[in-house]
């Protein structure tokens, strides 16, 4: 009798224990999208000139998706934007983490950085806008809504929808190689040559197709592809994520568009049905764009755009299945030493920003006060680099950073992380300028002007960030 009762008491322990099961270790994502276009006629960004812009090439988005896998969650939004405002950023993933149950920390918002895109932060957004409401008699017809407020709420409302649409998927990853449509775009010059235009410096940036005194590219591109595919457990195609590294400013003129990506969106949507979701993020491309000096034949958005669109559907089918998805986030803040001037040198800027535009300055000129201005206006000397990396397996991790990274310092990325496939995407949370290689600002160029960060910024993003994915796998 003792006996018989030891037992039952033996399954009254065990058996809900049964019935509960193990915790839900199936990989969850939802996905969404939401209009961020502004009102014609708000300024466009891009250029160091004012542009006001006259229509909408096509329309630009904020799109989101949201893993979860047991208690862990994770936020990947992509907005067709040139940059991210450090001020958005923060207040859209505390509201976020507010509304919902993600931490601001593993919530992550990256800028496709199309240059058909509204200027609605910084330095040049500022001018404009003080030169309008003098013009105006306080009121600035350019800035139609409050756009950064208006933003934030829609990165917010396309996260909770995204977040509300959670099921379950099967994941596919891996990398494949698209050549021809992304060249470096700095290069050593003949000595002598009056393409450089800044002094000290041995590399020029875009000197011209066909230019006689070009000698060689000054770095490397990443022609690298790296994709995600999901499906539904009934084997439904449900979205794609494409990273690549290749500057969006093929578009020009003075109509919004969220450049090639657009047409990624629009064939993988002939072929998916008009419910699939196009994600595009960028890697590190700080020095890479779609032209070939070596041809006066230009390339266009639309060749661009259905070119890198073939690629992947080409390789979808070949894509490794996530077998084991292991979710987890993890993220880091180092603190970077920002670029140093002095009294005399604010002077000049605080003059020279008012002829920002114009050709009464060098363009240079306008680079290096637009520069130091917004170093001025950060509220500390040392750059605040926000480093965040998710884990979807063993196999598989993406990476994002702030800024307009140099492609070298993703491939020392890449080559130094145990994961084979790594997605890095640059303008993440934060729009500080270009952070070059210290080898990049020894060369000079417009690139190393336009960057807040000091020299070695770089490399120690880089190294923080590979410690950051080697703990991920550790982890594992």
């Amino acid at each position: 009798m003792n006996k018989l009762l030891c037992i039952l008491f033996c399954f009254y322990l065990v058996i809900p224990m049964t019935l509960q099961g193990e915790p839900d270790q199936d990989l969850y994502c939802g996905f969404s999208r939401i209009d961020i276009t502004p009102p014609v006629g708000y300024r466009r960004a891009g250029n160091f000139r004012e542009i006001i812009t006259t229509g909408v090439r096509d329309s630009l988005y904020a799109k989101a998706m949201v893993f979860r896998q047991g208690t862990e969650q994770a936020v990947l939004v992509f907005c067709d934007l040139t940059s991210i405002s450090p001020v958005v950023a923060q207040q859209a993933r505390q509201q976020i983490a507010a509304q919902t149950d993600i931490l601001a920390s593993n919530i992550i918002i990256s800028a496709t950085h199309a240059h058909t895109a509204p200027l609605y932060f910084g330095i040049r957004r500022k001018l404009f806008h003080e030169q309008a409401l003098k013009k105006y008699q306080g009121s600035d017809p350019h800035e139609e809504i409050d756009y950064p407020k208006h933003l934030t709420a829609q990165i917010v409302q396309t996260v909770s929808r995204a977040q509300n649409s959670l099921q379950p998927v099967q994941i596919s990853a891996g990398y494949t190689w698209q050549t021809g449509l992304s060249f470096h775009r700095r290069f050593y010059m003949k000595p002598g040559s009056e393409r450089l235009r800044q002094p000290g410096a041995v590399v020029r940036m875009n000197p011209g197709r066909m230019h006689p005194d070009i000698l060689r590219p000054a770095g490397p591109i990443d022609p690298k592809v790296n994709l995600l595919f999901f499906r539904n457990p009934d084997n439904t195609p449900l979205a794609s994520l494409v990273n690549f590294a290749l500057h969006l400013d093929t578009v020009g003129g003075t109509e919004f568009s969220a450049d090639y990506p657009y047409f990624l969106q629009q064939i993988f949507q002939q072929k998916y049905g008009p419910e699939f979701y196009s994600f595009f993020g960028l890697a590190p491309c700080g020095e890479i764009n779609h032209i070939d000096v070596t041809t006066k034949e230009p390339l266009t958005t639309e060749t661009i755009g259905k070119t890198l669109a073939k690629t992947a559907l080409d390789y979808f089918g070949w894509l490794d299945p996530v077998d084991k998805p292991a979710l987890a986030v993890e993220s880091k803040t180092i603190r970077v030493p920002m670029k140093s001037f002095d009294s005399k040198e604010l002077a000049k800027a605080e003059k020279d920003i008012h002829l920002m535009g114009t050709s009464e300055i060098a363009w240079l000129d306008q680079v290096q006060a637009n520069t130091i201005l917004n170093i001025q206006a950060r509220e500390s000397k040392e750059l605040a680099i926000e480093i965040q990396a998710i884990r979807l397996s063993d196999n598989v991790a993406l990476l994002a950073l702030p800024g307009e990274v140099f492609t070298e310092l993703g491939l020392a990325i890449r080559k130094a992380v145990p994961f084979e496939t790594v997605f890095i995407f640059e303008l993440s949370n934060d729009g500080p300028g270009y952070i070059p290689t210290r080898q990049g600002f020894h060369k000079g160029g417009y690139e190393t002007v336009n960057a807040l960060v000091a020299p070695g910024g770089g490399e120690a993003m880089a190294d923080a960030a590979i410690e950051l994915l080697q703990e991920l796998h550790a982890s594992f």
